[in-house]
């Protein structure tokens, strides 16, 4: 039986960076490239005429960015993979919103990885991914998060999460309400993507939101407002230490 073809839109207004993608697609039996755009507005129209299954979207086109695209597709039914240069805010945006990315220069081998990732993946890049994104690279603050969970994707408040707990490659998100999230990553990955200011890593398998800490023991655990308690380690100790009298807390 034919394989179905999975059409591609190649969007960067950097022409070496469409023919290299270009390249790599022409290897993929299952791919084909049904145009390329260089401008949100080229992009847009592209769209509109081709319905492609995915799209490859450079982040700054221009005075404009891949996400002025996105936004004037509300409801669409492509997938979207970011391509990106190394850019720290950006990254962590792309990684809040639990979306796909290409770092450029692009690799041969990456780009061959993401794509079947893109084939396994089952739907789209849903609506709320994408708008989470833009707000936090457009306005330099995270406040939300988006969970890619069994039951679908779950967007948090940051404000909202008590605790981060590790178990194997597994993490669970506690919230304030009562309710958790268990997603198939290790904590590392949300290590750097929860902001400093309120989130610490404890020990090595939890990151505490410090805004819910009542009280650190004598014994090294820190109580949370819903009486559970975390311990912290001795290595991360200070860390805690430090936040608190960074903070003048008194617990």
């Amino acid at each position: 039986m034919k394989q179905k073809l999975v059409r591609f839109l190649l969007v960067d207004d950097e022409s070496s960076v469409r023919s290299i993608c270009t390249s790599y697609l022409e290897e993929i039996e299952q791919a084909v490239v049904v145009g390329e755009a260089s401008t949100v507005d080229q992009a847009y129209e592209l769209i509109k005429a081709c319905s492609p299954d995915v799209v490859l979207l450079d982040i700054q086109l221009g005075k404009q960015t891949g996400f002025d695209l996105l936004l004037k597709f509300p409801n669409r039914d492509f997938k979207v993979v970011f391509i990106t240069a190394y850019e720290q805010f950006a990254l962590r945006a792309i990684k809040a919103g639990a979306m796909e990315y290409l770092l450029k220069p692009i690799a041969e081998d990456e780009f061959l990885e993401m794509i079947e990732k893109v084939f396994a993946t089952e739907g789209h890049t849903f609506k709320g991914q994408a708008e989470l994104v833009a707000d936090h690279y457009h306005h330099r603050k995270m406040d939300r998060i988006a969970l890619n969970a069994h039951d679908g994707y779950h967007i948090i408040w940051l404000k909202d999460i008590l605790y981060c707990s590790a178990s194997g490659n597994y993490t669970t998100f506690y919230l304030a309400d009562g309710s958790h999230v268990v997603i198939s990553k290790i904590l590392k990955e949300y290590e750097n993507m929860l902001p400093a200011e309120n989130f610490v890593r404890v020990h090595n398998s939890s990151i505490v939101n410090m805004n819910y800490v009542k009280k650190f023991t004598k014994d090294q655990d820190l109580i949370l407002v819903d009486d559970t308690a975390i311990g912290v380690s001795v290595r991360k100790k200070d860390d805690v230490l430090n936040w608190i009298k960074g903070r003048n807390t008194d617990f």
